[in-house]
């Protein structure tokens, strides 16, 4: 038994809450659509959604739940903005006979966003005192406690005083002047059909640039019940996001991204979680038509049109920009026609054997006598399919350089786009002029930071080899690993160029890949590995390593 003095928190279990029913300063608000609350709720529960004589128009059910029906805006065009505070306050006092004395516990069925979207209404004024029940009306009902179909009777009263807390949410132009620093975290609740496409809720398909995908569903336990706080803090800092960050949630339209919310300032203990109410919705009616993507991480890839501008319409300004455009084709071919201003670095310079790469010092050589440093935009180009250009992508992210990507499609895409081909190299050397720009590229000292954290030395990989929150993942055509996950490395693409983000997601998910474990590519061939490693990072997975012998 709990004890009857017991201070509740963010989460009440069911037997807390039957041993409280009545109390005089608890109020219990079911969050579900009105049919569900009629069919039958927890006694003294509140209805938050439209009245038994008013959710049905013209024979159809228009409640939502969560509250959204009675608390939005109807002067807003955007779907489900909150009402302003005063208009909230008389809402909350006069339909749903809440003050804000009151203790307020939400239920919905169980694990949704319904009733965390109604916490986040009442946290946004200031609400002091705000539980979820854990589990929902599924808990409730397979602990045997008992419902009722009877309708509670709302005793109005005075709220009291309120304001809204601006910290708690953010609009359209904060996101774009803040969404560049590091601090700022962007999370969306989306389900990954959502955030990867081609599943849309808004005008567009995708999700804001820069943001990570972590589904509200993925919050709770598989009976419905939340995950503990040190499960949510594990499961965000494996993307980045940490305590000390300014988290931002979105979704489509300001519903489920709730359940990140609560998650993180509630449940998780982080202090500054705000909800980007204008949502995914907003983004895309901004007249000034912000872009949305579909790859986690567009960067990794580059198209043609960009490497044109960038490398070879403006070429004067590179070494300005350190913008790097590096072939790793063979000599012969590179000699034969290549991008205008590309260096050729082929890839068996950085091989030496199958499973292995050069020692780092001997890279740092290489990549220097070409100009290239750890702060350098670097383009890698092959063929086409990307298989070598892989490998120096996955190289040049463990020594840290600071943005790397492939020219999707490599040389054959190039052509295919009726660029300029040049057979003269690169001009490697010291500038012959005054000025800071100049066609030449001076060479460079490369002084490598490692990360460790994208290498698996083969020892590191037997002593992990067990760990349940870990992928093995082999990609050669015909190999076999037991316990591994295989899946070709061909397979991620479609006409010699990366699939579309839902089929690379669709590829990786249903072979039991999940982006919520790291990921260890460990084929034995190191190139098939590194292709598997680029698919990923474009995916946006943010723990993949690539193993290599010691």
């Amino acid at each position: 038994m709990h004890d009857k003095d017991e201070k509740p928190g963010a989460l009440v279990d069911t037997q807390w809450l039957n041993e409280h029913l009545s109390d005089p300063g608890i109020k219990i608000v079911d969050a579900r659509p009105t049919p569900f609350y009629l069919a039958g709720h927890i006694k003294n529960a509140i209805n938050s959604s439209y009245s038994s004589t008013e959710y049905m128009s013209h024979g159809a059910d228009i409640s939502r739940g969560g509250g959204v029906e009675i608390f939005s805006d109807p002067g807003k065009t955007l779907p489900y903005q909150d009402l302003p505070v005063q208009a909230l306050i008389e809402v909350f006092g006069e339909k749903l006979g809440i003050s804000r004395d009151d203790h307020v516990v939400i239920y919905t069925d169980g694990a949704d966003a319904l009733a965390s979207r109604l916490c986040y209404t009442l946290d946004s004024i200031g609400h002091p005192k705000i539980s979820i029940l854990d589990g929902g009306l599924e808990q409730w009902q397979a602990d045997d406690y008992e419902t009722t179909d009877e309708t509670t009777q709302v005793k109005s009263v005075d709220y009291g005083l309120a304001e809204m807390d601006q910290g708690r949410c953010v609009d359209t132009g904060w996101v774009l002047a803040h969404m560049a620093d590091p601090n700022i975290k962007l999370v969306a609740g989306l389900a990954y059909s959502r955030f990867y496409g081609p599943d849309v809720a808004q005008p567009r398909v995708g999700h804001l640039p820069g943001s990570v995908c972590i589904p509200y569903s993925s919050h709770f336990k598989r009976d419905g019940a939340w995950k503990s706080a040190d499960s949510i803090r594990k499961m965000y800092a494996g993307f980045g996001v940490m305590p000390e960050h300014t988290v931002i949630a979105y979704c489509n339209h300001n519903m489920h991204a709730a359940v990140n919310y609560f998650a993180l300032r509630y449940i998780a203990g982080f202090t500054d979680v705000r909800m980007y109410m204008e949502a995914a919705v907003g983004w895309c009616a901004d007249s000034r038509g912000l872009p949305l993507i579909t790859y986690g991480d567009h960067k990794v890839l580059k198209e043609t049109k960009w490497v044109f501008y960038w490398g070879v319409q403006a070429p004067p300004i590179m070494n300005e920009t350190k913008i790097r455009i590096v072939d790793v084709r063979s000599m012969k071919a590179y000699n034969e026609g290549h991008i205008p201003f590309s260096f050729n670095l082929p890839i068996d310079n950085f091989l030496s054997g199958e499973g292995a790469i050069q020692p780092v010092d001997k890279i740092e050589a290489l990549l220097g006598a070409s100009g290239i440093s750890r702060d350098c935009c670097v383009v890698v180009c092959d063929d086409g399919d990307g298989h070598d250009a892989a490998l120096l992508f996955w190289i040049l992210e463990y020594l840290g350089g600071s943005e790397t990507s492939v020219l999707n499609g490599g040389f054959a895409a190039w052509q295919q786009s009726r660029y300029m081909v040049n057979s003269d190299p690169a001009i490697i050397d010291e500038s012959k002029s005054d000025w800071t720009f100049d066609i030449s590229t001076r060479p460079v000292i490369y002084k490598s930071e490692r990360r460790e954290e994208k290498f698996a030395p083969t020892g590191w990989l037997n002593q992990h080899s067990g760990d349940p929150d870990k992928t093995f993942l082999v990609s050669g055509e015909d190999e076999d690993s037991p316990g591994s996950v295989h899946i070709p490395w061909l397979k991620d693409l479609v006409e010699n160029k990366l699939d579309s983000a839902i089929n690379l997601f669709n590829l990786y998910n249903k072979a039991g890949v999940n982006p919520m474990e790291e990921i260890i590519c460990c084929s034995e061939s190191i190139k098939d590995s590194a292709h598997a490693y680029l698919a990923l990072r474009l995916l946006g997975y943010p723990r993949v390593r690539v193993c290599l012998a010691d």
